[in-house]
């Protein structure tokens, strides 16, 4: 036997041993993050909503009129500003998220900056006051968290990169003394890479093999002779390693639940399930958070199906 060989079957025998095993065919491409930049060079008075809604890949709404305005926050003119209470919401269009964002942002009165004042109702002296701020909300949605919350004043440039968000929350809090708007502009926001498959469905044996719908999934499940395995896949790489293995015996041992449902193993949020239809169902989490689900019937099977997809 050729010394590549023996090295190979060593290292095979670690990984099964460790509970590592490593499988070969699933290898899926991970795609490269990609950026995307807003400049507002639309015209003054248009909705800053609608040049976003221009951009592949985000989508936009605003609460108030945030306009396109002429230039305060040191980017290119125009910009987007907002008066008191108006709010922009930009998101992921897609499945993927936001790993970083960055812009430029000008807070009048903040920074010595002169303001002017209402021609009625209360008056105050030029630059008194510096109540004006931008406060920016980076949120998870699946998660319905907020990873990351800033409330800016002045000028210069915000910068955040770290936990996925996929829906970025700008809120303009105004002096209502001032008739001079805030205003962000070049807004830089990184997604992340993702994962492409360009062997999808290409294991005859694994179960989870739709082009359409099993392009880049969170597991891998295939039907042995022997039972069946679940490979947890590394969304880096591609990479599946065993996670849970089900021999025919333990299988047998159960049978059909006829009471309820019987859970098989579980590892983490990956649960396998046998049915009272004697089928055989999958749960996992995507990686773009949304519930994965697979039902089969048997090994070898005659049908997938994929509920919720």
């Amino acid at each position: 036997m050729k010394l590549s060989a023996v090295i190979l079957t060593v290292l095979l025998v670690i990984g099964a041993l460790a509970g590592g095993q490593l499988l070969a065919p699933v290898q899926q491409a991970s795609a490269a993050p990609t950026t995307i930049a807003v400049n507002f060079d639309g015209a003054a008075g248009q909705s800053c909503a609608n040049v976003l809604n221009a951009e592949p890949g985000l989508t936009a709404s605003g609460s108030g009129p945030t306009v396109i305005n002429s230039a305060n926050a040191g980017g290119s003119a125009p910009e987007c500003g907002g008066y008191p209470d108006q709010t922009l919401t930009f998101e992921s269009s897609g499945s993927e998220f936001f790993s970083a964002i960055t812009f430029l942002y000008h807070v009048p009165g903040g920074d010595g900056t002169p303001r002017k004042t209402v021609s009625s109702g209360p008056r105050r002296s030029l630059g008194q006051s510096a109540s004006a701020s931008i406060q920016v909300q980076l949120i998870n949605s699946i998660s319905s968290t907020i990873v990351h919350s800033a409330l800016l004043t002045g000028s210069g440039t915000f910068s955040y990169s770290g936990s996925t968000f996929d829906r970025v929350v700008v809120t303009f809090n105004g002096d209502p003394f001032s008739e001079t708007e805030s205003d962000i502009d070049n807004i830089v926001l990184t997604l992340t890479g993702g994962i492409v498959g360009p062997a999808c469905g290409a294991e005859s044996s694994r179960v989870n093999r739709d082009p359409a719908r099993d392009c880049a999934p969170p597991v891998a499940v295939f039907c042995q002779s022997d039972g069946i395995d679940i490979y947890e896949i590394d969304r880096e790489t591609g990479e599946g390693s065993l996670l849970i293995r089900l021999s025919n015996e333990e299988i047998d041992a159960v049978g059909v639940p006829v009471g309820g449902n019987v859970t098989l193993a579980q590892v983490g949020d990956v649960i396998v399930s046998r049915l009272t239809t004697g089928e055989f169902q999958v749960n996992a989490t995507a990686f773009d958070g949304q519930p994965y689900v697979i039902i089969w019937d048997a090994c070898m099977p005659t049908y997938v199906d994929h509920p919720g997809k």
